[in-house]
């Protein structure tokens, strides 16, 4: 008794299978109700007598009407009990009303099971007998469970064969089937094509399909002309399309099951409610809900009974004395708690189908299972009866006027297509609309390329013009959120007019709108399906962080990524001069401090922003003043010194920056960034503008300041640091960040101080007598993995393809992630016909041909390979391109060769060009190659060129404009370049990474690679390649070539042979 009056008795319930009943309190109940497992997080819940449980044999505890009525107990514990516990750490809850989305809880892995049988089968079950369950992916759970010893082993084996890789050979995943009208199914995926797929078009369209189902990156070596551009397309946004249905048909299914669950609630609380009405009389239409030992009532609302082989989700207790009593409706805990539909939230659980049986048939697909959550401390639930909104715990969640919870579709991952130039996304809409597929696009482009006012036409960066322009006055063109109409017409959306649009486009449609297709674009990002884009927008993280949401979980393609290494060790680097720092940086905020007029008029908090600016340029100036005394000299006219690890950490505290305040160097810079904060007094004029670094998009804040002078409405805008300043700084901050946000990777980084003599210019001359030291300051990173990291852990997938990649073992280890799906693709079947590719050892005179520079300064060198290139380009009709290794060896090429009249000889036959560095230049110097190749096409012309130069990358030089390509020697880089050097040194001590020396050779045979893909362009173009070294005779260095090359190369070793093949070739294609 003592027991008793110190512990209360306890009040505890449990709700079983419902199953067809008959018509209960005037209501009638469907008859082909399927029956719902319902298990409930509970504690210990009392029973009734052991014996009672015992008395039941296995057959009818087994039976699925002992599981499917309701049973209401209420049970007083009067003497002391000993339970063992039928429980799991989270169960499976049945569906009793709708919530949140199913993927509310998509990373806790600890709050589900797999099956309702791991439920069963978990370690605190003690059962003598074994379960083995066999899930639908063929994996073995197995649960051995020993009662005598309390022993309890949970264990999972899976299935050997399942464990190993599914690795397919190129012949699978170059397989397809052809469903007519277009459609090809490839894998589990339709695919609309423009024509029937060459193979290896094939095998990379089921590769990227693969990686975009696995989550995984692929590595893709495609040659130019294999329709590369059309495959990565048709692949992804097939993909895309199927991945929308997919959600579709999830959302229809989620309103399916919370209309079902809804029913099944109302039903349930039927049942209750009738039930408490008559728990006063036992001879009423239903019987009273009691606990009895071993009754078998036949009536509609049956007592749950338990046995030790029994299934069941309620703790198993034994009990020496109880007292049952009958439930009232004043105590249901129930009908006051349990049928709150507000305090349940989905969680997940698994898809039970009994299909009218009764026999529950497990699926893995997870649907939502309800768990009881209490608000959280502080949280308010507010109920608005007029636009059926809920706001639970500061969550929005909108109803149907039946009640219905809506659910939102989960959207589908964007596609980021990127190349490296403007040039090479004009050509990716242009194959786009070769294509059956019409998403929602936009091109992302710079000010420099998309600005239409005609103030700024002649000015050739024009990001600092223009927000000078907006703070200042303001733009015409740029409108307000109210005004714009390109963004909001249905012109430039899947459907439209221009459906498929390039850059010149969008420039028309704004001129003709009077709108700025800068800002334009910006706006269509939201619903855009599909973002062309150059590579800085996405490896750069300040321009990222303009839309991140679109980013997260998305589909990245970077086109032509033999480059993308490079770009990522770019973004994530800093140079600048100390002339720069010092005049275009420190002084502006100095001038603007000593100004006392100026700060009186900004906000406090810009006013902060300021000094603290200027106090840290201070400090780095500083720094480089007192270090340039001690740089180390490397030649008579260069001196330097190179810090690196936690020596850099070491500088940036003298520069007052450390791991805990950098962020403050974010936070400072963002408000002075700040476009749209109008006058001093804070009203809001003109139109702000994002952008900023890299000439694109920059960071924005919502800061108070801004400078406002005039009097009344006639205000005008002061920025009181120029743009160019905070540009710089930008550029510093994000370096800062990474380095910081990376200190695990601090060794990939290097800080370099350079001096160097530089010519005086005055009066716009270079004079000889006035030199002077030009003092850099940069922060080098190493690895491109810095970059690189912090986008693939935001993607889904991250495609790197181009037609060069080769050799693709670098990739993986320099950017630090894995690429599961990697391939070289093959050309066409017809290649060797349409391809003479032709190596020489030896060319006029028999002078051995090694492009190296002590070699190569020889002049008997130097006639030989003229005479060479002079006889080749006789046999190949209309326009050649002869690439070198450098600027410099050029240049001593065209010298030499005007001095001895070879120069001449070569105008003769074709008429020369060359490539110059200015950008304006180059393009007059293009429109000329191309226009003389036309006016003669017989004779043609030949464009002298550099490798990693304009003409090797992103040029289309396609049919006559290449009908051959000549490359002299193996393009390695510079040693002269300290960032060569470093990254070298850096390669041979990192020892998870490639070697310095093999790193410095891929960098010379991408290089190659891409300039030999100039020839084939397209499955009908056709070409030859001449490669002049000696070391191209090597066989061994074939390896480091393209794939398809090296299936057509011819090993000449002499001009007669070399010549002799080549003629061959092209009087075949005469024939034709």
């Amino acid at each position: 008794m003592s027991s008793s009056s110190n512990n209360p008795p306890k009040k505890v319930f449990s709700l079983s299978l419902l199953k067809p009943s008959p018509r209960v309190g005037g209501s009638s109940l469907p008859s082909s109700q399927p029956s719902i497992l319902s298990f409930f997080k509970a504690k210990p819940i009392t029973s009734s007598s052991q014996s009672s449980q015992s008395s039941q044999t296995p057959s009818q505890s087994s039976q699925p009407s002992q599981l499917s009525q309701p049973v209401i107990t209420t049970t007083t514990t009067t003497t002391t009990k000993t339970s063992t516990t039928i429980g799991v750490k989270r169960p499976i809850s049945d569906i009793i009303d709708s919530g949140d989305d199913f993927n509310y809880l998509e990373n806790e892995q600890e709050d589900y099971y797999s099956t309702p049988f791991d439920y069963f089968n978990s370690s605190n079950i003690n059962n003598s007998n074994t379960n083995t369950n066999t899930n639908t992916n063929t994996n073995t759970n197995t649960n051995t469970n020993t009662n005598s010893n309390n022993t309890n082993i949970n264990g999972s084996i899976n299935n050997n064969n399942n464990n190993k890789a599914n690795v397919k050979d190129d012949a699978s995943y170059e397989k397809y089937e052809d469903l007519g009208n277009g459609v090809y199914k490839i894998g589990n995926y339709k695919v609309k094509f423009p024509f029937k797929p060459y193979a290896c078009q094939a095998s990379m369209m089921s590769r990227i399909l693969e990686g975009l189902d696995s989550k995984e990156n692929c590595l893709l070596e495609s040659p130019t002309g294999t329709g590369k551009t059309l495959s990565l397309l048709c692949s992804s946004l097939a993909w895309q399309e199927e991945n929308k249905k997919k959600n579709q048909r999830d959302l229809e299914e989620k309103r399916k099951l919370a209309i079902d669950s809804k029913q099944r609630m109302i039903e349930k609380k039927q049942l209750i409610d009738a039930a408490a009405a008559n728990t006063t009389s036992t001879t009423s239409n239903l019987p009273s809900i009691t606990s009895t030992s071993n009754s078998t009532s036949t009536s509609p609302i049956k007592q749950e009974t338990t046995t030790t082989n029994s299934i069941s989700p309620i703790k198993q207790e034994t009990t020496t004395t109880t007292t049952t009593t009958t439930t009232t409706p004043s105590t249901s805990p129930i009908k006051n708690e349990e049928l709150n539909l507000d305090s349940y939230k989905y969680e997940k659980g698994l898809q039970c189908d009994y299909n009218g049986t009764g026999v529950g048939k497990f699926e893995p697909k997870k649907i939502p299972k309800i768990i009881n959550k209490k608000p959280k401390y502080g949280s308010t639930t507010t109920t608005t009866t007029t636009t059926n909104t809920t706001i639970k715990n500061n969550e929005l969640i909108d109803y149907d006027n039946d009640g219905t919870q809506k659910f939102i579709k989960k959207k589908s991952p964007t596609i980021f297509f990127c190349s490296r130039t403007h040039s090479q996304i004009k050509q990716l809409t242009g194959e786009l609309k070769k294509t059956p597929y019409r998403p929602n696009m936009v091109v992302l482009a710079s000010r420099d390329q998309y600005c239409i006012n005609p103030l700024l036409k002649d000015v050739p960066k024009k990001l600092e013009k223009c927000k000078k322009l907006l703070l200042d006055h303001g733009c015409r063109f740029k409108k307000t959120e109210q005004q714009t109409s390109l963004a909001k017409s249905s012109e430039f959306l899947g459907g439209g007019k221009k459906e498929v649009w390039d850059i010149e486009d969008l420039m028309e449609a704004g001129q003709a709108h009077s709108e700025c297709p800068y800002f334009a674009s910006r706006d269509m990002i939201e619903k855009a399906d599909l973002i062309f884009c150059p590579y800085n927008y996405l490896i750069d993280p300040q321009i990222r962080r303009n839309f991140t949401d679109k980013v997260a979980g998305s589909i990245v393609i970077f086109d032509e990524a033999h480059n993308i290494e490079d770009a990522l060790m770019e973004t994530s680097s800093f140079d600048s001069s100390l002339e720069e720092l010092n005049e275009h940086c420190y002084q502006n905020f100095k001038d603007c401090i000593m100004n006392s007029r100026i700060m009186n008029m900004v906000s406090n908090e810009k006013a902060l922003a300021i000094h603290y600016c200027y106090k840290l340029l201070e400090s780095i100036i500083a720094w480089i003043n007192k270090k340039v005394q001690t740089l180390k000299p490397i030649d008579f006219e260069k001196h330097q010194n190179v810090w690196k690890g936690e020596k850099i950490l070491n500088i940036f505290e003298e520069f007052g920056l450390n791991e805990t305040n950098y962020f403050n160097f974010r936070d400072h810079l963002a408000i002075l960034f700040d476009e749209g904060d109008g006058t001093s007094d804070g009203s809001k004029e003109g139109g702000g503008g994002g952008g900023g670094g890299s000439g694109s998009l920059s960071i924005s804040s919502k800061g108070k300041g801004g400078i406002g002078i005039g009097v009344g409405g006639n205000k005008q805008k002061i920025d009181p640091v120029p743009q160019r300043a905070l540009v710089l700084l930008e550029s510093f901050e994000k370096v800062t960040a990474m380095i910081f946000q990376n200190k695990g990777w601090i060794d990939d980084y290097r800080l370099v101080l350079q001096k160097a003599s530089a010519f005086q210019i005055n009066g716009g001359k270079k004079s000889n007598q006035g030199t002077k030291w030009n003092y850099q300051f940069g922060i080098w990173a190493m690895s491109p993995r810095i970059a690189f990291s912090s986008l693939v852990q935001a993607t889904r997938s991250v495609v790197l393809t181009s037609g060069t990649l080769s050799p693709l073992y670098s990739f993986p280890m320099e950017l630090a992630a894995k690429f599961p799906i990697s391939a070289e693709m093959g050309n066409l079947p017809d290649i060797a016909q349409r391809a003479w590719i032709g190596t020489l050892s030896h060319g006029a005179k028999g002078t051995k041909l090694i492009c190296t520079h002590g070699p190569s300064e020889g002049l008997d060198f130097q006639d030989s390979l003229g005479e060479t290139i002079l006889q080749h380009i006789e046999l190949i009709p209309n326009g050649v391109l002869c690439f070198f290794p450098s600027y410099g060896f050029l240049e001593k090429l065209l010298s030499r060769w005007d001095e001895t009249g070879i120069l001449k000889k070569i105008n003769s036959k074709k008429r020369y060009f060359y490539e110059p560095k200015n950008q304006r230049e180059f393009i007059e110097t293009l429109d000329n190659y191309r226009e003389e190749i036309k006016q003669r096409p017989n004779k043609g012309a030949i464009l002298f060129a550099v490798c990693r130069g304009k003409v090797s990358e992103g040029i289309d030089f396609s049919d006559e404009y290449a009908r051959g390509v000549i490359v002299v020697g193996i393009p390695y880089p510079s040693l002269v370049d300290l960032r060569i050097v470093l990254k070298k040194e850096h390669n041979d001590t990192n020892k998870k990474g490639i070697s310095g020396g093999d790193w410095y050779k891929l960098q010379a045979y991408r290089a190659l690679n891409q300039a030999l893909g100039r020839c084939i362009r397209h499955k009908n173009d056709y070409g030859s390649i001449l490669l002049i070294d000696e070391r191209f005779t090597q066989m061994g260095n074939w390896n480091s070539l393209s794939k398809w090359t090296r299936s057509c190369i011819k090993n000449n070793r002499n001009l007669n042979t070399s010549l002799s093949s080549l003629k061959l070739f092209y009087d075949s294609k005469n024939k034709q």
